[in-house]
């Protein structure tokens, strides 16, 4: 899923490996969110490799991205309710 915001970028939520270890790429693992540019060049993540993003939504007065994340605390690769849920921001550059 992509998304383009007034800040000149656009921003991804992506699955890019099998976090899990079932040995398939589905909605049970990880979720990422990137940033590139709007030709989709200059691809980066935003959201650390430990965590699953759980919602994100762009401020447009402060021009921020705030993101909802589950960080892991298990090392099985699953995401639970125990391992609680906190918030990124990034700000676009002016």
């Amino acid at each position: 899923m992509r998304a383009i915001f007034p800040c000149g970028a656009l921003v991804w939520t992506l699955i890019d490996r099998d976090t899990n270890r079932d040995a398939v790429i589905n909605f049970l693992d990880a979720h990422r969110l990137y940033v590139s540019d709007l030709a989709g060049q200059n691809f980066r993540p935003l959201s650390p490799e430990d965590a699953t993003v759980l919602g994100w939504k762009w401020d447009s007065r402060a021009k921020e991205l705030f993101c909802r994340r589950a960080p892991r605390h298990q090392r099985d690769g699953q995401y639970t309710d125990e391992d609680g849920a906190d918030l990124l921001m990034a700000r676009a550059n002016p």
